[in-house]
């Protein structure tokens, strides 16, 4: 009855879903020039003349696509290597332009100018490249900051504003095959830090969720050296390793080599093959710390490692059913991902050796590895819609673990639909082999003010991923969530917005038991003066390990970056928690806070400090 219910309701709001009709994306050619820049933040070079010059002319925040305060101006040009990109930000106080130098990718702080490229036009893909005064990158691909590429980049501030100079490689990014007619999706943004305005090339409604469907669009690229880029990463580490004996002399063990090799094609320019052989992390930034006390549920860590990053967004799913950090110890992989036409691809096939050091050296399964093999299909259709196909599979020793199964993500309009269904089939070293199911089904509407949501998922007890992270099992959800945004008209006033929000969900167990609900109710406030904060109060209802608990919490959290200088903010919470220790199950007093605070005096130091407690 529960499922009727849930279908009836999407079922009788389909006929409301609303054609989309705006204006027509302004189009351009972007010229090819014959002399490429000099990457110095100077707009001297005589290619910028030659250039496309594009006006940002849409304040798009805090006002509604109006007259912006600062004028900003995008030349663009190509050749056969590269795309070139200025930005002339002009600043009315150019002594309060907000840039430091910064790490790549955290640039957040600070003023900045945005390119977005859609290469393969479909609305749903793109590149984004982000910088601040002085040329500090920010990257990414689909919104993931962890995904890096080869471009230069050079800022400089005058006394008019600031400039920065962008050279990209085509190698840098996939591409359809190029042909002066085929367009590319497009969209410029400049940020103003001290004045919280977001300044766009072209217009964006509010009553249009994505800003994809609103993206302008260019074409013109022909005659492009694409080759089949080769990168080749040799690899050495080195280590020795001693210990004292009983008569305290140290003994130093054998030196020890061990080589590796990472390799990466582009086969074309839009179909990428990655290798690697014994490869080393040792680079990699670290884990961001978590807090793991008292909780139920394992903790979920990033992937960063650069060779499972790339296409990293193709084998994104409703349910994580692919989490490449659980290939622990790769000691061999091969990755083969991109698109051709309206399909996107992606393929992983790899050799883990973390299992078999788990056992001793007289056990079967002692230096043995897991093989993974994941597979992904995505097909565009309708406008902005997709529908995909996933495959996943762990091998080890004689044990198994696959998951397969579709999903779909449809849009229509300010109305989505999303939906998985997987079946999992999972065979031990004993013969003994269990299936079973999960399910996702999700519905949104967004528009200008209003927001609301609703969503089912359903995880039967033998349902497992191996190469995924699925935290729980065995479990019925239902939600639903709504939000107001209120918006003030005047430009004047402190208080600029504010979002009264909800969200509610009940958990029920596979027979039918209530297991777990909650009620949570917000409110989120942000003023003129780059400062918002938030406040939240929520009850629930947890039955674990036979007993019935009824936790609460209240929260609050500000922020606030109106000084150059100093930003941060800190938050608290206070309510009534659940002590999860079997030997001491009971609700108790819980309490917490967190803190951070960023520095920076100059262009040269930049420092941030922070704290969280909880009990």
């Amino acid at each position: 009855m529960k499922y009727l219910v849930f279908f009836i309701i999407i079922l009788n709001l389909l006929p409301l879903l609303p054609v989309i009709a705006g204006e027509i994306p302004e189009e351009f050619v972007i010229p090819r020039i014959s002399t490429p820049p000099v990457i110095d933040g100077i707009l001297d070079d005589k290619c910028w003349e030659e250039s496309v010059k594009l006006p940002l002319d849409f304040q798009i925040w805090p006002e509604d696509n109006t007259k912006p305060s600062e004028e900003t101006y995008v030349y663009l040009c190509y050749d056969s290597d590269n795309i070139y990109i200025a930005f002339q930000a002009r600043d009315s106080e150019p002594d309060k332009i907000r840039h430091t130098l910064a790490m790549r990718d955290n640039i957040s702080g600070d003023d900045t100018v945005t390119i977005y490229f859609d290469t393969y036009y479909d609305q749903r893909n793109y590149y984004f490249f982000a910088f601040n005064p002085l040329g500090i990158q920010a990257d990414g691909e689909n919104g993931n900051y962890n995904w890096d590429t080869q471009l230069t980049s050079k800022g400089q501030v005058d006394n008019e504003g600031y400039i920065v100079e962008v050279s990209l490689p085509f190698t840098s990014i996939k591409f359809p095959t190029p042909d002066f007619d085929t367009p590319w999706g497009l969209r410029i943004i400049r940020t103003i830090k001290r004045k919280e305005e977001t300044i766009s090339w072209m217009p964006q409604s509010r009553d249009i969720p994505s800003w994809q469907l609103q993206e302008g669009k260019f074409h013109g690229f022909e005659d492009i050296n694409i080759g089949h880029p080769v990168q080749i990463i040799p690899v050495i580490v080195t280590a020795s390793t001693g210990k004292r004996d009983e008569e305290k002399n140290f003994v130093q063990n054998p030196f020890r080599v061990d080589p590796g090799i990472n390799f990466k094609v582009g086969l074309t320019s839009d179909l990428t093959f990655d290798a690697t052989i014994n490869p080393d992390f040792s680079q990699v930034e670290a884990d961001a710390p978590q807090i793991d006390v008292n909780t139920r549920f394992p903790l979920f860590i990033p992937e960063k490692r650069p060779f499972f990053l790339e296409g990293q967004g193709i084998f994104s799913t409703p349910f994580r059913v692919v989490h490449t950090r659980q290939i622990v110890k790769p000691e061999f992989g091969t990755k083969l991902t991109g698109k051709i036409g309206k399909n996107t691809l992606g393929l992983i096939v790899a050799s883990d050796s973390a299992p078999g050091d788990l056992y001793e050296p007289n056990e079967p399964g002692y230096h043995q590895n897991a093989l993974f093999t994941i597979v992904r299909m995505k097909r565009d259709i309708l406008k902005d819609s997709e529908i995909g196909f996933i495959l996943t599979d762990r091998e080890f020793l004689n044990s198994f673990n696959r998951v397969y199964g579709i999903d779909g993500d449809l849009n229509f309009g300010q109305y989505s639909v999303t939906f998985q269904g997987l079946n999992s089939d999972t065979g031990d070293e004993e013969g003994y082999v269990k299936s079973g199911g999960a399910y996702k089904l999700g519905f949104d509407y967004s528009g200008r003010n209003l927001s609301y949501g609703l969503s089912h998922t359903a995880v039967n007890p033998d349902f497992e991923a191996q190469s995924g992270f699925i935290y729980r099992t065995g479990y019925k959800h239902y939600s639903g969530w709504m939000g107001y945004e209120f918006q003030s008209d005047d430009e004047n006033t402190l208080l600029r917005t504010w979002v009264p929000m909800f969200y509610g969900d009940l958990y029920y167990d596979y027979n039918g038991t209530l297991t777990e609900g909650l009620a949570d109710f917000g409110m989120y406030f942000s003023l003129s003066n780059q400062t918002s904060f938030d406040v939240y109060g929520n009850t629930g209802y947890l039955k674990y390990e036979g007993s019935d608990f009824y936790p609460s919490q209240i929260e609050f959290w500000f922020n606030s970056s109106y000084s150059q200088t100093i930003s941060g903010g800190f938050g608290f919470y206070l309510g009534r928690e659940v002590n999860y220790d079997p030997d001491r199950l009971i609700l108790g007093n819980s309490s917490g806070y967190n803190m951070n605070l960023t520095l920076k005096f100059g262009e040269n130091f930049r420092n941030t400090f922070t704290y969280s407690s909880s009990n």
